[in-house]
């Protein structure tokens, strides 16, 4: 038994009459779709940055009750991680008469013994550093020579990125006391 060809031309033609009045107005829409069809993947990246961010801002926080901004309406999850971020970056501003000059080479040397490589050895040394800036300011001992501010990262160029480092930074604290230890020993 021989199966019928199907007719290509005869369905593009149906299709063709039912879509031409749509097309155009269907054509024009979809560079606004993007944004619209990524928000729900955006929304559960920034959830899961802002919750990873935790630790950074609550260590801070204890120490300058004053980072944290008033609260307005929730504006969305985009919102939250820019106002953690913000909030992060101000009290690392408010640790910078504590961050001691030459220590950063020491904490380098340290991440080396402990054979931390790449971005996480970038981490733990800005951690450390936060960690030793916290210490000196528990102490209220400023530094007399001062250290650059904290570093943005490799791809801080948003905030995605931004708060990527910083969430990278949080998680590296337990190292950051290791490391902190070797400095001091």
């Amino acid at each position: 038994m021989v199966l019928p060809v199907p007719r290509w031309s005869h369905l593009w033609a149906v299709c063709s009459r039912w879509r031409s009045p749509w097309w155009p107005c269907c054509s024009s829409r979809w560079p606004t779709w993007g944004p619209v069809l990524a928000a729900p993947v955006r929304s559960s990246k920034d959830r899961r940055l802002y919750h990873r961010l935790g630790p950074l801002w609550r260590m801070l926080h204890e120490e300058f009750p004053q980072i944290a901004m008033p609260s307005t309406a929730d504006l969305g999850s985009r919102w939250k991680l820019q106002r953690r971020v913000i909030e992060i970056r101000d009290g690392l501003l408010a640790l910078s008469p504590y961050r001691l000059s030459g220590l950063k080479e020491a904490v380098n040397a340290a991440a080396e013994r402990e054979g931390l490589t790449g971005r996480d050895r970038a981490a733990a040394v800005e951690a450390a550093l936060i960690a030793l800036a916290l210490d000196a300011y528990r102490k209220r001992v400023p530094a007399e020579m001062r250290e650059e501010s904290t570093s943005l990262g490799e791809d801080a160029a948003d905030l995605t990125g931004e708060a990527s480092w910083l969430a990278r930074v949080a998680e590296a604290m337990p190292s950051a006391l290791r490391l902190q230890g070797w400095v001091h020993a």
